[in-house]
């Protein structure tokens, strides 16, 4: 499918740098991040902190990678050790790749959408469904007090959140499978 356009098969990189402005410089961090991955969400829910969820990433048996799909882990960037540590939590909904991360006033995060399904997927030519849900991640990387009310009425992935203020977000396009077909949302 398009979604593995140009990368099936290619190295996932477990890397990660920040930028400074004051002096036009990228700087490599001190502890990698624990998965590598691509199409994940990043959000930034507190301190400099970053909490990256899902994206399509290699699993491994005994260093052998046998297949490549998306991912339920969620692991956090902590700013104060300049290091990736895991959260001991995943996605509830299971896997997701292609999805969005919004951060919300209480400094949960409301994650929405994306591509899941079996493992393998865009790598064997296995389908990815768009995901119907959403959830709510914490700092911690677990899951929030409450699930939002009710799920978006279209399931899509590749969509774009902008938050609007008073914890309303607008989501605007997206696709419905690996296809990348046009969207009714």
């Amino acid at each position: 499918g398009a979604a593995d356009a140009g990368v099936a098969g290619a190295p996932i990189v477990a890397t990660a740098e920040r930028y400074d402005p004051t002096t036009s410089s990228f700087t490599a961090v001190a502890g990698a991040p624990l998965l590598g991955r691509y199409f994940h969400a990043a959000t930034t829910p507190s301190g400099g902190d970053v909490l990256v969820s899902g994206g399509f990433a290699d699993e491994t048996d005994g260093g052998v990678v046998y297949g490549r799909g998306p991912t339920d882990a969620v692991e956090r960037y902590d700013a104060a050790s300049d290091t990736f540590m895991d959260t001991q939590s995943y996605l509830s909904y299971g896997p997701r790749a292609m999805h969005t991360a919004t951060l919300l006033s209480d400094g949960s995060v409301l994650v929405v959408g994306g591509f899941g399904g079996p493992q393998d997927g865009p790598s064997s030519g296995g389908s990815l469904s768009a995901v119907p849900w959403a959830e709510l991640l914490t700092v911690s990387g677990t899951g929030g007090p409450d699930s939002p009310s009710s799920d978006p009425p279209f399931a899509a992935g590749l969509q774009q959140a902008i938050a609007l203020g008073n914890d309303r977000i607008l989501f605007v396009g997206g696709a419905y499978d690996v296809d990348l077909d046009p969207s009714a949302t």
